[in-house]
């Protein structure tokens, strides 16, 4: 090997560790997934869900993590809609900037990519009321009337799938892995969930839970992960097929385009 070639070596092989080393370990590539989103400035964990505490709404202590039902405790009736599809707003809470903004973007992501309108509240009898109470993440499902609470602490703006999930609850949407179709697509590892906790993974009634013949979705913001209710470090939910699925169950990047089309449908729009 003469000095010339040996030269052209050393210069690829420096070319190479540079475009390495400009390229952090805890990024994922600016690409589309299949859920045609570019995850590419957020935590690999955040975004894949592949964090064995799972999301921060799958942590809280109520009903499936982070659904309240208050007003109507068994969820046997399908949610109330909003009316052609607009959602007065307030906010209320004290939410550091960064958070805020993180807010913002969710609500600035429904409004595009969806037929709903979230607006700011002047009059309206029914609104949402954005907090940030600490105590987790957690949201009604559906108009429930008047004023309902959408609570966002801290760490539940990490990433903004995790308040684009809560608005959906807000808005009608239940749980992706809750499906009355779910087992058709996913195994759930009741020997891996806590005792306590297994009452999350019950199917959501197809009465209650209508998806209009949207089909199942491993990437929907409003799957969880893997590791959900975890008793072990053991998965919960095992996907069928395609193994690679599991990286993108769990994800809060964004809505998928599976999200998007469920709330065409659900609230008959455009």
């Amino acid at each position: 090997m003469n000095s010339l070639e040996k030269c052209l070596i050393l210069i690829i092989l420096l070319k190479v560790l540079c475009l390495v080393e400009s390229y952090p370990s805890n990024k994922i590539p600016c690409t589309k997934s299949d859920i045609g989103i570019k995850p590419c400035e957020a935590s690999r964990k955040i975004i894949l869900g592949m964090n064995r505490r799972g999301n921060p709404e799958e942590r809280g202590p109520y009903f499936e993590g982070d659904i309240i039902r208050s007003r109507n405790k068994q969820l046997k009736k399908p949610p109330k809609l909003w009316i052609n599809g607009i959602v007065p707003y307030e906010i209320s809470g004290t939410f550091p900037p960064t958070n805020k903004k993180t807010l913002m973007t969710a609500i600035e992501e429904v409004n595009s990519k969806t037929c709903l309108n979230l607006i700011p509240r002047t009059n309206q009898k029914d609104f949402i009321i954005f907090k940030s109470d600490p105590s987790s993440c957690w949201s009604s499902i559906g108009r429930i009337g008047g004023p309902q609470v959408v609570n966002l602490e801290s760490q539940c703006l990490k990433a903004v799938g995790t308040g684009i999930h809560e608005i959906f609850h807000s808005v009608g949407l239940y749980h992706e892995q809750n499906r009355i179709d779910r087992d058709d697509f996913v195994d759930i590892k009741t020997d891996n969930i806590l005792n306590s906790k297994l009452v999350n993974f019950q199917k959501t009634a197809e009465n209650v839970y209508n998806t209009n013949g949207v089909g199942y979705d491993y990437g929907s913001v409003m799957h969880y992960s893997p590791y959900s209710f975890s008793k072990n470090g053991k998965i919960t939910i095992e996907t069928k097929g395609n193994p690679n699925t599991k990286r993108i169950m769990g994800q809060r990047a964004g809505m998928s385009q599976n999200d998007i089309e469920k709330i065409k449908r659900m609230y008959n729009c455009q």
